[in-house]
Formats: structure tokens, sequence, C-alpha cells
């Protein structure tokens, strides 16, 4: 999403706190469900996302895609 958007962390945490969608896409799926992102966790965890891993990732979006086609 970082990329995608191209934003800073600010947003990316502000979507992470407070976007149904992105929230779901966590495993959040209700609001009273509050865990609280703090600014450093999110760039910690950014930061582990490898080019390798971002590839892999990528790999299995494209091939789920291809099975609902």
């Amino acid at each position: 999403m970082k990329q995608a958007l191209n934003c800073d962390f600010d947003r990316l945490r502000n979507l992470a706190a407070s976007h149904k969608e992105v929230r779901q896409m966590l495993e959040h799926t209700e609001y009273y469900d509050e865990p609280v992102y703090q600014l450093q966790t999110v760039i910690d965890n950014v930061s582990l996302l490898t080019e390798d891993i971002l590839k892999e990732i990528n790999e299995v979006v494209v091939a789920c895609g291809h099975r609902l086609v």
C-alpha cells in the first residue's frame, strides 16, 4: 500500500487504524477490535518487506486472479 499510494508512514498508520477494508486485510474485522499501531511499528514492519517477499506476494495475487478468471 505504501508504494502503491506513494504515502508516508503517518498516512499508512492512519489507513491501518481507520479504514475498514485495510483493517479487514489485517484481520481486524470489527472497529471494536482496536489494535493500536505505533508509527515506529509501521516503519519497522514495512522495512521487513524485501524485494523477494514482494515478488512472492505478487505471484500469489496473480495466481489467485488467474484462478478467478
